[in-house]
């Protein structure tokens, strides 16, 4: 069989096993998934079937996939042994002791270190490090990565995994410990000055970027990235019990002066997740599914809230909006397939809200909006109403979806506990009563309360600030009459 060059690690490892092999039994050192990933390799490449594992945790010793290595002992003739793990002079000696050879019994992808020195590495792959990596634990798999470490780095029991074509900056001032951190094909990562990781463990996958900025802290994280993904940390973030899950095709971008605190974050398949500077973001969950889209603006303000953004659906959240709560309370966004959900500038809303926008439908929030306490909103019916004569949805069909929106203006102020349904207008500069039902055009600058909501007032305009004896305070564009007065 013709031997086909490829610079994939994978596949140089089938090439050199297709090379030596001579008919024997191929064995792998090592259960893990990339091990299952050469064993697929060597059966695909050159039909070469992989007999058995060996690896010495005893824990995943089965005795019928997975073997002690010391059954290898004295079976060079019968045995052809791969080693993908990082390299460990324990297991080079315990090979070498059951009587293989070095590639001509056995091939060692990590043993070929060209040049070792206090601050320079270098393996026959044309792998390097540059700098202090004393005490690090690496490994580079693959061919043509390089790891800069600036200087005052120090590393705690912290595990790297390389890939081909990785380049790995980490410069000045930065604490690893106890860190697992994969980096696989044609990823850059780089790790900026005044960062700490802590407990943290890092998947990057193939063709995948993330920076992280200046002054970053990332304390118990669990993060990662897959295929084609680029995630861009800003200065000044804080990431403290995070956890992150991006998949392929995920853009993430998170600005200057980010904060996190115990927040989730999931991104699926061609999803996209960004955040601007100066956000805030406290016990909150987000969850962005595949080609769906959250955009929050600048210095926005999240404390204990769920978000959820189903497939092909969009959330936008314009700069200065705050989602605030008090002990106990939180708020949840659901916005289902192919729906869209649009808040202004200087949005805020307290606990406990519940706002569902359903599949093809819409919620558009204009600027300058303030909600209180139990705010519902629900753009549909969320369930099917059928006419049993006509056998026909009368409620939830994709043109009736298509019609279906809440539309709120500027300046719109709602009291607690209100509930704004399907097919509602409000103007801007208007007031919704406490506990009231809204589902019906309600023009501006008037004040609707009851159930259903009903003007009681018209010509008014409001300001946040309690007391106030100047109209100026509720601002000069919004200070107005009531269309509907003005036409007669």
């Amino acid at each position: 069989m013709e031997k086909k060059h490829n610079d994939n690690w994978i596949d140089y490892i089938a090439d050199k096993v297709y090379e030596n092999y001579n008919g024997r039994q191929v064995i792998i050192w090592g259960a893990f998934e990339t091990a299952n990933n050469i064993s697929d390799k060597l059966k695909e490449r050159y039909d070469i079937d992989t007999a058995f594992y060996v690896d010495g945790n005893t824990v995943k010793v089965d005795n019928d996939q997975i073997f002690s290595p010391n059954c290898l002992y004295g079976k060079a003739d019968k045995y052809y042994v791969v080693i993908p793990l990082t390299f460990y002079q324990t297991v080079k000696e315990r090979i070498s002791e059951y009587g293989y050879r070095e590639e001509i019994d056995y091939y060692y992808f990590c043993d070929c270190i060209v040049r070792q020195e206090p601050n320079y590495y270098e393996d026959a792959h044309g792998n390097k490090i540059i700098g202090k990596y004393e005490g690090l634990k690496f490994g580079f798999f693959g061919f043509n990565s390089t790891i800069e470490i600036g200087e005052n780095v120090s590393f705690k029991d912290t595990c790297l995994y390389f890939y081909s074509n990785s380049t790995v900056q980490i410069r000045g001032n930065v604490d690893l410990k106890e860190n697992l951190i994969h980096i696989y094909n044609d990823s850059n990562i780089q790790i900026s000055d005044n960062a700490e990781l802590k407990n943290n463990k890092i998947h990057i996958l193939n063709n995948s970027s993330m920076l992280v900025g200046n002054n970053t802290q990332l304390k118990e994280n669990t993060v990662h990235i897959s295929n084609h993904t680029v995630m861009f940390i800003g200065d000044n973030t804080k990431f403290r019990e995070c956890h992150v899950t991006i998949h392929s095709g995920v853009r993430i971008v998170l600005a200057d002066c980010i904060y996190f605190e115990k927040a989730k974050m999931y991104a699926g398949d061609n999803a996209r997740l960004e955040i601007k500077c100066g956000c805030m973001m406290k016990d909150l969950h987000i969850s962005v599914y595949e080609c769906g889209e959250i955009v929050l603006g600048e210095k926005i303000e999240v404390t204990g809230d769920v978000w959820e953004v189903r497939e092909n659906a969009k959330l936008h959240i314009g700069s200065g909006s705050r989602f605030l709560y008090s002990t106990g309370g939180t708020g949840t966004f659901h916005i289902a397939a192919d729906a869209m959900m649009d808040i202004g500038k200087n949005f805020t809303i307290l606990k406990n809200y519940r706002i569902v926008v359903a599949s093809g439908t819409k919620i558009l929030i204009g600027n300058d909006c303030v909600m209180s306490f139990n705010i519902t909103m629900y753009s549909s019916d969320l369930h099917s109403i059928f006419d049993v004569i006509t056998e026909e949805n009368i409620n939830s069909n994709d043109k009736i979806k298509k019609e279906r929106k809440i539309v709120i203006g500027n300046h719109v102020w709602l009291g607690v506990s209100v509930t704004v349904l399907y097919n509602t207008q409000i103007g801007d500069g208007s007031i919704i009563g406490a506990m009231s039902l809204v589902k019906s055009k309600v023009p501006n600058n008037c004040i609707a309360a009851g159930n259903p909501a009903k003007v009681i007032r018209h010509n008014i305009a409001w300001s946040v600030n309690d007391g106030s004896d100047d109209i100026l305070d509720c601002g000069e564009e919004y200070i107005n009459l009531t269309e509907e007065i003005q036409k007669e």
